[in-house]
């Protein structure tokens, strides 16, 4: 992932399983690099002390920032944040579709080629701001 932005903010549940996990892991090697990450748990209405198993992780908390030089990844999980960004950059990362599904309860087998098409296709259209649109991050993507 190339980022020229100032900030990066990692949207995380307030949950202990591989996915956050994973999301702590890419902060703390982020800031290893010299980058300015932070984790931001939603709901981001309450405040959250870190969970004790990514205690270890150098990932500090820090608030959803909407600013042209922040760059905001999103868990698979957390799509319905997009609309409530209109400055920053956005990166979606896929860490399991069938997480996707889940969250927005649908069925996996239901329609599962329009929704996904239409989030990738479709909806990526309706919330692309010009330069400043955002971006899918697959496993295995450089």
């Amino acid at each position: 992932m190339q980022v020229s932005e100032q900030k990066i903010i990692v949207c995380c549940p307030q949950a202990v399983t591989g996915g956050p996990e994973l999301l702590h892991q890419l902060v703390h090697e982020l800031r290893g690099m010299g980058r300015d990450a932070r984790i931001a748990y939603y709901p981001f209405e309450k405040s959250f002390s870190c969970p004790e198993p990514y205690q270890r992780y150098d990932a500090p908390q820090g608030p959803l920032i909407d600013a042209p030089d922040t760059f905001v990844l999103l868990p698979e999980t957390a799509t319905w944040v997009i609309r409530h960004l209109r400055r920053a950059r956005v990166g979606v990362w896929w860490l399991s579709v069938d997480n996707y599904f889940l969250a927005h309860h649908q069925s996996m087998f239901k329609d599962v080629y329009h929704r996904f098409a239409s989030l990738v296709r479709g909806y990526r259209g309706r919330i692309e701001r010009g330069k400043s649109g955002y971006k899918h991050l697959w496993p295995g993507e450089d």
